[in-house]
């Protein structure tokens, strides 16, 4: 259906059509391979540059602990050091006891203990904050000295951690689930985050041992773990696109660093259709080995920027175990794609204003290639209806301008031809209507003879034997009308039985012949 119509189609429309179809196809085609490379390669540089980011900040963090870890090992040498001043050893006074309403850290469980006292050399440690204050002024961060009392807790006797009501952790305890309290009381140190009273701390602990090798208890230095780093500005300061950011949470869903959310709990956390894309985070995160990062895509709508639609988001994240940091850089995925929109809008103008340029100088082209042929289609019209004196314009010597002089060429021979003909024609007429004239006379002369031989049979037969002509004389002899046997009737009904027996038919046909 479709090639028969373009056949139809003038030689102008189809040289438009052709042209961009050709043209159109190959660069609606690299076009669009064009867009969607590029698109592929953006999405994964953003996504490169998002784990990029937050494998910066885990290396960041990871410097940060190893720089604060020996911070704090310089820090425990300078706190037996203050120690060892007073005294080469902390010695146990069984009969001078000090009462504490003792506290769990963890549950606020009060208990009532009474410990003996300690001392090092003629400095009481029980009660007296005097060391671990001197030890802060020294290093800066803060110090404890734990007793370990019945049921296997660490008590606090001595300590410059302030809790947020703003008094020391004096008569604080550690209950013995703790790790920190497993491994001091199996004669290990203690190195990383741990819950100090009631906040987090980055610290160190290491177990106090008494002359028979037993666990006494333990000596601690740690700082909290909000000042233990320099980078939470800077990690505020992240921008990603126009809108994103990097945050940081512990696996509890508490926001330890955030632009604008800093403290809150946003473990429940839904997108917009309903799904607690923070839960599977932080399951997913913590089930990754370490140093490996997630990523996760989610609908969002963002009421402190005003919107009322979802759009698509995309974060990464990974996970810090030695501070319980999961940290997260996230973006709207249409920021990502904010540039590969222009550069399609941009390819789209292109490629419509290529089409209009090739469409103008298809055109152009076909009205230069075309006017030649209509100029001989006219011409052709003309001399079909008579005009032989039309000539063509040529206007070059390519293809066309050969067509035309060629065309030129043989309507002067048709012109000659013609005029001979119809000399031969007016020659050949004039001959026709001379022999008309002659066959008439002869006709009238021969009708003439046949009418008046009345006494003679005369019958005119063609090849066949059929009677074309029966005069006067053969209807006496005979006895048919002429009307009845002229070209209806053989010579066979003018001939006897005995002699058509005799084959007089074919005698008189071979003699005819011969």
């Amino acid at each position: 259906m479709f090639i028969p119509t373009f056949r139809n189609l003038r030689i102008r429309a189809k040289l438009v059509t052709v042209t961009l179809f050709l043209v159109l196809i190959p660069l609606l085609c690299v076009s669009y391979l064009a867009m969607d490379r590029f698109g592929k390669a953006l999405r994964n540089a953003a996504e490169e540059d998002l784990e990029h980011l937050v494998r910066n900040i885990y290396a960041m963090c990871k410097v940060q602990q190893e720089l604060v870890q020996s911070q704090l090992v310089s820090d425990l040498k300078v706190a037996w050091d203050v120690i060892h001043h007073h005294g080469r050893e902390i010695t146990v006074v069984p009969e001078e006891t000090i009462h504490f309403e003792a506290v769990n850290q963890i549950s606020n469980e009060v208990i009532s203990v009474s410990t003996p006292l300690w001392k090092v050399g003629d400095t009481p440690i029980s009660g007296n904050n005097e060391m671990v204050d001197e030890v802060q002024k020294l290093v800066g961060g803060t110090c404890t000295i734990f007793q370990r009392i019945e049921g296997d807790r660490l008590l606090r006797i001595s300590t410059n951690v302030v809790g947020k009501d703003g008094k020391r952790g004096v008569g604080t305890f550690i209950p013995p689930e703790s790790p920190v309290t497993e491994a001091i009381l199996a004669g290990y140190s203690y190195r990383g985050r741990a819950y100090v009273v009631d906040d987090w701390y980055i610290t160190a602990y290491e177990p106090i041992r008494g002359k028979d090798g037993g666990i006494m208890g333990a000596i601690y230095v740690g700082v909290r773990e909000q000042s233990a780093h320099s980078l939470k500005g800077e990690i505020k300061d992240i921008k990603v696109g126009e809108t994103g950011y990097v945050y940081i949470m512990d696996s509890r869903g508490i926001l330890k660093i955030h632009p604008a959310k800093e403290g809150e709990k946003i473990i429940d956390a839904r997108d917009s259709s309903g799904f607690e894309y923070i839960r599977a985070m932080v399951k997913d995160v913590v089930a990754r080995p370490q140093g490996e990062v997630g990523t996760i895509r989610y609908p969002w709508v963002n009421p402190e920027l005003g919107e009322t639609k979802p759009r698509q988001k995309m974060n990464k994240y990974i996970y810090f175990k030695p501070w319980d940091w999961i940290i997260v850089a996230g973006t709207y995925e249409e920021e990502i794609y904010q540039s590969l929109h222009q550069t399609r809008r941009f390819i789209v103008v292109l490629v419509f204003i290529g089409v209009g340029l090739v469409f103008f100088l298809t055109m152009t082209l076909s009205k230069v290639l075309t006017k030649p042929i209509q100029e001989l289609t006219e011409v052709t019209t003309r001399m079909v209806g008579g005009d032989l004196s039309q000539r063509v314009k040529v206007h070059g010597a390519d293809e066309i301008g050969v067509l035309g002089t060629s065309f030129n060429r043989m309507i002067s021979q048709i012109q000659h031809y013609t005029s001979n003909l119809e000399n031969m024609v007016r020659a050949r007429t004039q001959e026709l209507e001379e022999s008309k004239e002659k066959y008439r006379n002869i006709s009238r002369f021969l009708n003439s003879i046949l009418d008046s031989a009345t006494e003679y049979a005369i019958v005119a037969l063609d090849y066949h034997g059929n009677i074309m002509e029966f005069n006067k004389g053969a209807e006496k002899l005979f006895g048919w009308k002429k009307e009845d046997l002229v070209d209806k009737e053989n010579i066979g009904v003018t001939i006897s039985p005995e002699d058509r027996d005799r084959g007089i038919q074919v005698v008189m046909s071979r003699r005819t012949r011969s």
